[in-house]
């Protein structure tokens, strides 16, 4: 949902839908989030309005990466479910950065993602360190809401970077439900390799070929290497689908369109399912 600023902004029910299919990841293991659901008295609705906070039909905190800030500011801090905040914190704040054409850098050590969240909901972050960390005026409490977003979004800042167009690696199930959305299958796999089918319609002629019909047919298009639905697909691998199946940008389909096929919500639980574990133990 975009507002007048033209931000994507993440509704009650997104937030809710995030911290249900954390429940659901966490339902068999060591630490499940039970229990689970909202606490009463709007502490979500409280959560969640920080993005909309404004004047005139403007946000004070207009751009993607503050506005970010203070979803996650206030899930952290106003714990709006019984447990498990700091977890749908996490996943909001990646789904928020990512339906902005933001994301976490490369190779960003998990180990400050962690401290990141658990020092926000402890209202601590002025006692990490990082480079751009802003000063705090003299006489200011650096746990007051505004040194805090001015931190959380410094923070972000040094840690987040613009989606770039272009190729990159995909994890095998992602592929298949990419291109399942433009009516491919990735199917058959074997030890170590999967293949790719489109459906043509074929016209068969009957009836001594008066009549004819039309009839879908399999047809097999590339043959990829495959060790497993959760193994990276390499760029290289990536490109050569998108070539063969002809969804490249001079085939009309450009990079953006091709990549948001993604279930972001998906993605980002496995891809920090090492710190979601972390955090259940905090």
């Amino acid at each position: 949902m975009a507002n007048s600023d033209g931000v994507q902004i993440l509704s009650i029910q997104q937030v809710r839908d995030i911290h249900l299919a954390l429940v659901e990841m966490f339902r068999q293991q060591p630490d499940p989030i039970e229990p689970h659901g909202e606490r009463p008295g709007g502490l979500l609705e409280s959560a969640v309005a920080r993005q909309l906070i404004g004047a005139q039909n403007h946000l004070i905190y207009a751009d993607p990466i503050s506005n970010a800030a203070t979803l996650v500011y206030g899930l952290c801090t106003n714990h709006p479910f019984h447990n498990g905040n700091k977890r749908t914190a996490l996943v909001s704040l990646l789904v928020h950065l990512d339906a902005n054409g933001y994301i976490f850098r490369e190779g960003i050590d998990h180990r400050l993602v962690y401290e990141f969240i658990v020092a926000l909901a402890d209202h601590g972050l002025h006692r990490l360190s990082y480079r751009h960390m802003p000063p705090i005026p003299p006489g200011v409490n650096p746990e007051d809401y505004a040194a805090q977003m001015a931190m959380c979004t410094a923070w972000l800042k040094e840690n987040s970077r613009s989606i770039r167009l272009g190729d990159r690696p995909l994890r095998m199930r992602d592929l298949r439900r990419i291109l399942a959305s433009f009516q491919f299958e990735l199917a058959d796999p074997q030890q170590n390799y999967a293949d790719i089918y489109t459906t043509e319609k074929v016209v068969q002629h009957i009836w001594l070929g008066i009549g004819r019909r039309v009839v879908p047919m399999r047809k097999k298009v590339f043959q990829i290497a495959c060790a497993g639905m959760n193994a990276t697909v390499p760029v290289s691998t990536v490109k050569e689908v998108r070539r063969r199946c002809k969804l490249r940008d001079i085939d009309g389909v450009d990079s953006e369109t091709f990549y948001r096929q993604l279930d972001p919500l998906d993605h980002f639980l496995n891809v920090y399912r090492n710190i979601l574990k972390k955090l259940s133990a905090n």
